[in-house]
């Protein structure tokens, strides 16, 4: 398969690394830190974690605060007398710093995306999440430098699979036409039938080997970066 492409667009997490891993690493230090500063255990403070994080993705899911870490452990705090107010932004860095120390790329993908440069193809980030942590990730992943544009919800004012956020991308990347874009994802719900919603390309990156019911025509399926040339060519348009 051949696809004449304008530009290719990448979500971050869990599309470009492991961020799935890379959380589990991150919350576990920040709950051991709380455990030894204020006595709460380490499983009950995860519990409250993530009773939080599915209290405020329900309270604001088309927002960008639902994925604030300051608000999450402010949250906590305001409900637990243990823990301090004032320590919210302090477990919200520790979090964050972790997991980014913690992040390495996905096997053959930095070398797909030299391979996309290479070609003249513009290539962009579009991702649910505010642009300073976002860019941490891509400057350690080695990634930033590649790119031509970056789109996060924060920017956008609304997050994916609004049809906004991804005609801001198409924009960026000299108003490319839909059809000239392609897509690359975990969430089939977001990236996947956003993308095909918004008339580009989509590839679907199961990196968590998840499923879904009922599949769109023609997603790319792949579970890794590695090979990907074999699945597909890319052509400048």
């Amino acid at each position: 398969m051949i696809l004449k492409l304008k530009a290719a667009i990448f979500d971050v997490d869990d599309t470009l690394f492991d961020f799935t891993g890379c959380h589990a690493i991150a919350i576990q230090h920040v709950a051991e830190y709380v455990e030894k500063t204020y006595a709460i255990p380490v499983d009950e403070i995860k519990e409250q974690y993530k009773a939080e994080l599915k209290k405020q993705m329900s309270e604001y899911p088309q927002f960008v605060n639902c994925h604030s870490r300051t608000m999450r452990f402010q949250r906590i705090a305001e409900r637990d007398a243990r823990l301090p107010l004032g320590v919210a932004t302090e477990l919200s860095d520790m979090y964050w710093n972790t997991l980014i120390a913690a992040a390495e790329p996905f096997p053959g993908i930095i070398e797909f995306i030299q391979s996309l440069k290479s070609k003249g193809i513009k290539l962009g980030i579009c991702t649910d999440m505010t642009a300073d942590w976002q860019i941490k990730k891509l400057v350690k992943l080695g990634i930033v430098d590649y790119l031509d544009f970056i789109v996060s919800s924060e920017e956008a004012g609304i997050e994916k699979p609004d049809n906004k956020i991804f005609e801001l991308c198409l924009k960026k990347a000299g108003d490319c036409p839909p059809s000239e874009a392609i897509m690359f994802g975990d969430s089939y719900k977001k990236d996947i039938a956003g993308a095909i919603g918004a008339g580009m390309h989509a590839v679907w990156i199961k990196s968590q080997g998840v499923e879904v019911d009922e599949k769109l025509p023609g997603v790319i399926e792949l579970a890794s970066y590695v090979g990907i040339e074999n699945v597909f060519q890319v052509e400048k348009a």
